[in-house]
């Protein structure tokens, strides 16, 4: 997934369709190689959650801090680490 291509290719609108997107994958920005989450949501409210991630090699998880996401925007989350594994839990829309 290429970064700037994702964020160069949102369309900021006034829908409210209730609608979340959240995507992990492997990111490219230039040169460098990340895991990122990308979160859009649509739903007029912030949305907040929490993640634990599980690092290449490793058999348990940890916790991780993720930004609220606001509606109509691009959330990007990334780490450098390899991440086999993450897990969103405790959602809640204010």
């Amino acid at each position: 997934m290429d970064l700037f291509d994702t964020l160069e290719n949102f369309k900021k609108d006034e829908v409210k369709d209730n609608s979340i997107e959240l995507t992990f994958a492997e990111g490219f920005m230039m040169t460098s190689t990340m895991y990122v989450l990308i979160v859009i949501q649509k739903t007029g409210k912030k949305l907040l959650f929490k993640a634990k991630i599980r690092l290449k090699g490793n058999s348990s998880y940890q916790s991780t801090s993720i930004m609220p996401a606001i509606s109509n925007s691009v959330l990007v989350e990334q780490w450098k680490d390899h991440i086999d594994s993450i897990i969103l839990y405790d959602f809640e829309l204010n």
